[in-house]
């Protein structure tokens, strides 16, 4: 995180997954790539994925994941992608060998959805924070929180952003056993 923006910045979290980030602008501030559309790859994604799931068992050379479910979460994506702390962290995204960032698919303002970040349990304040940015009605993303969705959208003369709320939907809570 403290890094040159561009670089690549992994942990490993809960004794079992690596998290990866990019650094950005400012000292201390990254972005954690929660999930992603996988594009090519997708057999060994998904042999990453069931071979880390089914350490103890031969993975079937048949069967392939649904890519929905391959990279929808942070460790997901790092098993699915075999990016470990070893290997990729610190490494500059813009002349790696190992892992770059390439152009791909402009969305509009209004696709993307921002909303609460996940699995944050300290104070309020970070709690609320709406800093996770996805594509809006992605099967990619683990969560989508329609409740607090927000929707950028330039609608000026100027090309400014005005920043549109939808409304909350009713939602009934259901308790487990």
């Amino acid at each position: 995180m403290f890094m040159k923006p561009g670089t690549a910045y992994v942990y490993f979290t809960y004794g079992m997954y690596h998290c990866f980030n990019i650094s950005s602008n400012g000292e201390g501030a990254a972005v954690l790539i929660r999930a992603l559309k996988p594009v090519s790859g997708l057999k060994e994604q998904s042999d990453n994925r069931l071979a880390f799931k089914k350490s103890s068992t031969t993975v079937s050379k048949k069967i392939v994941m649904d890519d929905k479910q391959i990279s929808n979460g942070p460790g997901k994506l790092c098993i699915a992608l075999d990016i470990d702390k070893e290997s990729i962290n610190k490494q500059d995204l813009s002349v790696s060998d190992l892992i770059w960032l390439v152009d791909h698919e402009d969305y509009k303002d209004e696709e993307i959805t921002i909303s609460k970040r996940i699995g944050i349990n300290t104070d309020t304040t970070s709690r609320n924070q709406l800093w996770r940015f996805y594509v809006k009605n992605s099967g990619h993303v683990s969560i989508t929180d329609e409740k607090m969705r927000k929707t950028m959208r330039t609608s000026k003369k100027d090309g400014s952003k005005v920043e549109l709320t939808s409304k909350p939907k009713k939602r009934t809570k259901i308790s487990g056993d």
